[in-house]
């Protein structure tokens, strides 16, 4: 007879790498960001928010705009701190879809015997 525990084996596995296909996604979409910003700025086009927190009117504000950059780093570091907390929390959910499928394994040959 078919026990329930063998009706869910690797979903474990399954929603690991879906968590971590999620967060692949959004760490491409971030690197894709970046590298349009560093585009534009090569370009002269860049008007993100370092850029107008810069500008004051006609003056340019370096005690401001150095605030702003620093916030930013610090903005950007949080998340990727988020991400790879989630990426760890990802990959231990996979670590335990596999061990269940390896106890599965063993218990099944043991079980031939």
């Amino acid at each position: 007879m078919k026990s329930r525990a063998n009706g869910t084996l690797g979903v474990k596995v399954a929603l690991g790498f879906v968590v971590l296909l999620i967060i692949w996604g959004i760490e491409l979409y971030d690197e894709y960001e970046a590298l349009e910003a560093l585009e534009s700025i090569k370009r002269g086009e860049y008007t993100g928010p370092v850029n107008s927190a810069c500008q004051q009117g006609e003056s340019y504000d370096a005690e401001l705009c150095l605030k702003q950059i620093q916030q930013d780093a610090i903005d950007d570091q949080t998340v990727v701190l988020i991400i790879a907390a989630f990426e760890i929390v990802a990959w231990f959910i996979v670590f335990l879809g596999l061990l269940e499928i390896i106890q599965k394994i063993n218990r099944d040959q043991e079980n031939e015997r």
